[in-house]
């Protein structure tokens, strides 16, 4: 499976290995569903321990709004209007406890992992009604997949994503996916949610980099991180299409798609090749957000009737509209959604990110 651009421009992501979670017998990997109340993971190391707080926030991920569609925020970039926000702003979650929220694992929401007594990886995924997935196709030595009680020496909870260097790396993804290379390490989750007609909003926070207060295994460095891989999958409930949203790297960007299958097409089309993600007309480089809280938002607006071509998907990235797409993306409520490095080829070094405050809501 591949995550591509129009015209063929792209050519990145491979096809995700066929291992099994714990407490599921559905295909696991990059591709698969790995099944809720599974595995309930590693214990709740906290890593390091001592150290400053990370040096300052990234600042307004938005910024006001401007005749040119906003000025940047301290920190942040400008941006267009997208459905829910003003010019310059992405949509933002409702307060916690309103009626429009379907899931949400922010400090007291329904599936709280910021709460005092969530401390351990077992006690998060219980909160969250979730489970982890973390194996290597070629049946490498890996690192685990933890949580941490302070992440940014604020006392911020988060689920602790530790990268394993594989040897196979040369610079080039997909002759070390050959070698049996692939990384498959997510947190999953079902909250069965409906689209309903106008949709559902989707967002997460996530940090690339080792921390101080946060800790990581192996050789990684505190605040380096460099990969390109899935980030989101989101299975549908008609067992047949999905959601992709990722990162393909340095000269491509992110990357969004849809898929039937085993195809990833939809009706014959191929629908889901959607074009690379831009940031100010310019291929967005991860590696310039490293040691910095980054905001993703994915929303996604079902067809009218099957078939129709009429639903959307929009994607911010710190507040920066990255697309606005209508395309085919049916009608089908949302089953299992995997978030972390759903399909990773061949980390180039140890390396640790972190990601927390998953909340989903309708309009």
């Amino acid at each position: 499976m591949r995550f591509g651009t129009l015209g063929g421009l792209v050519s990145l992501l491979c096809c995700c290995a066929a291992a099994q979670a714990c407490g599921s017998s559905d295909d696991a990997g990059g591709g698969g569903k790995a099944g809720t109340g599974g595995a309930t993971g590693g214990s709740g190391g906290n890593g390091a321990t001592g150290g400053a707080s990370i040096g300052g926030s990234a600042g307004s991920s938005g910024g006001s709004a401007g005749s040119s569609g906003g000025s940047a925020g301290a920190g942040g970039m400008g941006g267009m209007a997208g459905a829910g926000g003003a010019a310059g702003q992405a949509p933002q979650p409702p307060q916690v406890g309103s009626s429009k929220i379907v899931f949400d694992t922010r400090a007291g929401g329904g599936q709280d992992i910021q709460a005092p007594g969530v401390t351990t990886s077992a006690a998060a995924l219980s909160a969250m009604g979730a489970g982890i997935k973390n194996v290597s196709t070629g049946g490498h030595s890996i690192y685990p997949l933890d949580f941490v009680t302070d992440y940014d020496g604020a006392g911020t909870h988060a689920y602790r994503y530790n990268w394993t260097y594989q040897a196979g790396y040369t610079g080039s993804p997909s002759s070390c996916f050959n070698m049996n290379g692939e990384e498959d390490k997510f947190v999953y989750f079902n909250p069965k949610v409906s689209l309903g007609s106008a949709g559902v909003y989707i967002q997460w926070k996530m940090w690339r980099g080792r921390t101080t207060s946060g800790g990581g295994y192996g050789n990684s460095q505190v605040g380096s991180f460099m990969n390109s891989g899935k980030l989101m999958i989101i299975f549908r409930s008609d067992a047949t299409h999905r959601l992709y949203f990722g990162y393909n790297g340095v000269s491509n960007g992110f990357s969004a798609d849809i898929n039937g299958n085993p195809q990833w097409n939809q009706n014959g089309a191929m629908v889901g090749q959607l074009p690379t993600g831009y940031l100010n007309k310019a291929v967005v480089n991860l590696n310039d957000y490293n040691n910095q809280v980054l905001t993703y938002t994915y929303w996604v607006k079902p067809e009218s009737s099957a078939g129709a071509g009429d639903g959307q998907i929009k994607t911010w990235f710190n507040g920066t509209l990255l697309w606005d797409f209508t395309v085919p993306t049916g009608t089908s409520d949302l089953d299992e959604q995997q978030f972390g490095g759903p399909t990773w080829i061949c980390p180039p070094q140890d390396q640790t990110h972190y990601q927390w405050d998953w909340v989903e809501w309708v309009e």
